[in-house]
């Protein structure tokens, strides 16, 4: 049986928007390209619906961008725009994470209005193992909902920014909602999300968890999420105003 080879040129994103606005995209497929799908700077209202993004060489979209790439925090750029949304999107085959999203304002606390929601990610860190997530926020008033994350080595969700929602989501990779390493990491809500069957086979001690607030962390919420057979529910590593409650741990073998 024959198998199709793909060779791919082009280095950067495949579709690029700058102060673009009030554009839909509906079943589109963005893949073999040796960068990312889809980069958006500024404009507002660009949506994504039922599109699919595989075999990509970097990320599915960045919605804004940081400055120091390298550092897993907010450099309070936010240039991705207003109200951009990806919607009911699969993504998978990706080589260093699935979405990006630097919006909203943290100077003033204006909300970006983006949203990632009922999208799948599978396989989304296939190079970069480690630190290379389905969804990161380094914004405002970002929400993903009704997602499904699975099949990659590391996490799922990494956040920074204020008033951020992750909610309704599944996920099955550890830790799988992860932040840290900022004290003005305020108004956060992690809710409503189930996490189940994440452990680790390391023959020695790893600490693995569904929710991770580690080095300092301020300002989050996790309440009403379901912990179902794993390692370790949820490990906060320092920090203030961390608030854990109403969640139902269920079959967690490690210390939660």
């Amino acid at each position: 049986m024959a198998v199709p080879l793909y060779l791919s040129h082009t280095k950067d994103a495949l579709l690029r928007f700058d102060g673009a606005s009030f554009i839909r995209w509906l079943g589109i497929s963005f893949a073999y390209a040796r960068g990312s799908g889809v980069c958006i700077f500024g404009g507002e209202d660009v949506r994504f619906e039922g599109c699919r993004f595989f075999c990509l060489g970097y990320k599915a979209a960045f919605i804004g961008c940081q400055t120091r790439p390298a550092e897993h925090r907010t450099d309070r750029v936010c240039n991705g725009g207003y109200r951009h949304v990806l919607q009911s999107c699969d993504i998978r085959d990706t080589a260093f994470g699935g979405v990006y999203v630097s919006a909203g304002n943290r100077e003033t606390l204006q909300s970006s209005g983006v949203r990632v929601e009922n999208c799948e990610f599978e396989r989304f860190a296939r190079v970069g193992k480690c630190y290379f997530f389905a969804v990161e926020l380094s914004c405002v008033g970002t929400i993903v909902r009704n997602c499904r994350f699975h099949d990659a080595p590391h996490s799922a969700i990494w956040f920074d920014g204020n008033d951020n929602i992750i909610e309704y989501n599944e996920a099955d990779d550890a830790a799988a909602v992860y932040c840290g390493r900022d004290y003005t990491l305020q108004g956060n809500l992690v809710r409503y999300n189930f996490f189940h069957d994440i452990q680790s086979t390391a023959e020695t001690h790893v600490g693995v968890f569904g929710t991770y607030c580690d080095d300092n962390t301020g300002g989050v919420a996790y309440y009403g999420n379901l912990y179902y057979r794993m390692q370790g529910a949820h490990h906060s590593h320092g920090g203030m105003d961390i608030h854990f409650e109403n969640n139902l741990v269920v079959k967690c073998t490690d210390r939660s």
